[in-house]
């Protein structure tokens, strides 16, 4: 595609699936146009960067639709200071949207190869404040706990109760949880040492995260 197709490609998105998807805050519309996603796509499905689809990455691992990763991102309500985790590296774009936002980004993957690719796409546009590490971040990750955001990008059946622990009082965990076909994006925020609210946003069916509950890691 030329650079205009690109953008008008990137425009659309925006304006046609973005938006209608009550993604409505600027800085994260204005996130979206910044972020090229086309670079983190693999390039036999260059075609479709901006399709309303999963994308297929490798060994059944997808790239989530740009609605939902959007409507993710905006749901956290993520500060310039924020100390984040991702779970679930696949090819960096939600840890590149995260990282473009906050202080800085620990990214989990349970597989070497989405550490490497996230890793390199993330290099490609100059983003140095994501460390990437390969492990089951599915229980949360202990070494550079605690967070002030914690997002997975693939569902769980339930969220164990010993991540909660790993937030900072006023962080946020965004999980989408259940089994197929009925699972609910829910946000637990951590209200003080004690206590949490739990708050569920709506309604959606995504790949399940890939998990051994291994809480070791590799640099």
């Amino acid at each position: 595609m030329t650079l205009n197709a690109i953008e008008q490609h990137r425009f659309n998105m925006i304006e046609q699936q973005i938006r209608t998807w009550e993604v409505l805050d600027p800085e994260v519309l204005n996130l979206l146009h910044q972020v090229p996603r086309e670079k983190f796509v693999p390039t036999e499905y260059q075609g479709v960067a901006f399709a309303d689809t999963e994308i297929p990455l490798y060994e059944d691992v997808c790239m989530l639709a740009p609605k939902l990763e959007a409507r993710l991102i905006q749901s956290l309500s993520l500060q310039k200071k924020d100390h984040v985790l991702v779970v679930g590296s696949g090819s960096g774009y939600l840890s590149a949207l995260t990282a473009s936002l906050v202080k800085n980004v620990v990214s989990v993957d349970i597989n070497p190869y989405f550490t490497k690719l996230a890793k390199q796409n993330c290099q490609k546009i100059k983003l140095n404040n994501i460390e990437f590490v390969t492990g089951d971040g599915s229980l949360g990750w202990l070494k550079n706990q605690p967070y002030d955001a914690i997002l997975f990008a693939g569902s769980l059946p339930h969220l164990p109760v010993s991540i909660r622990n790993q937030l900072n009082v006023n962080g946020r965990i965004l999980a989408i949880l259940g089994e197929a076909p009925s699972m609910h994006a829910t946000l637990i925020t951590r209200l003080n040492d004690q206590d949490f609210e739990e708050e569920i946003l709506f309604e959606t069916v995504v790949p399940s995260l890939q998990v051994k509950h291994e809480n070791t890691f590799i640099f």
